[in-house]
């Protein structure tokens, strides 16, 4: 496996915001994955993002599946009893069997690159975090091949004012296709990822990401299996 992040501060904030992402290898082996987003921007934010992080880190090591870290953080948020609301996509990638199971809480889809194909992984298993404090996520499940990769991001990376968000998915997945290093042909029909994320990453953020005057965090994870 191969990991590579980003993370650009709303311009307007100079570095305070409610963004987070997260890589842990678990005791066996496992990676749990996530990135999110608490709503608003300032200190209250950051609080709540550090209590969110903490959380499904400590959730994921205990050994909790996906949909149970997103039921249980949607019932802490309700907890906090002041209207908080957040979005996450949590994640667990067990790289021998090349298997995926994520649970997508009123987040952005993730996005699967298969040499220069893409696929977004649509499913949503609860709302955002917090609006319904007795829901129960679900999660989804999926076969990985070798050298695919792997994009999990929050928001700020492709919302924009006055453009419609299908089109600037539309967008997001032809910068990803097209950046960083072409894929090399692997093993079994796969390709080999090799390293090449960093410049996946950069490539991404240069086609999309505006220079100057972001109205939001944003948060770029990107995961290769060879």
């Amino acid at each position: 496996m191969h990991l590579s992040a980003r993370y650009l501060p709303a311009s307007r904030d100079v570095g305070i915001g409610g963004d987070w992402y997260d890589a842990v290898v678990l005791p066996d082996g496992e990676l749990m994955l996530v990135v999110g987003d608490v709503g608003g921007h300032g200190l209250n934010a950051i609080a709540i993002m550090a209590e969110l992080y903490q959380a499904t880190r400590a959730y994921a090591l205990q050994g909790r599946t996906p949909a149970e870290i997103t039921t249980q953080l949607a019932a802490n948020l309700a907890g906090q009893g002041d209207e908080v609301l957040a979005t996450a996509v949590v994640a667990l990638l067990t790289p021998g069997e090349r298997r995926l199971t994520w649970s997508c809480a009123g987040h952005p889809p993730p996005l699967l690159i298969v040499g220069r194909s893409t696929r977004y992984l649509e499913q949503v298993h609860g709302p955002i975090l917090g609006a319904s404090p007795d829901h129960r996520y679900g999660q989804s499940v999926l076969s990985l091949l070798a050298g695919c990769r792997l994009l999990l991001y929050s928001d700020g990376l492709i919302e924009r004012r006055e453009t419609a968000l299908s089109e600037r998915l539309d967008v997001f997945a032809v910068a990803a296709a097209g950046a960083g290093l072409p894929p090399a042909p692997g093993p079994a029909g796969g390709f080999d990822s090799g390293g090449g994320l960093e410049d996946l990453c950069d490539g991404i953020l240069a086609e999309i990401v505006a220079p100057a005057g972001r109205d939001d965090d944003v948060c770029l994870l990107a995961v290769g299996l060879d």
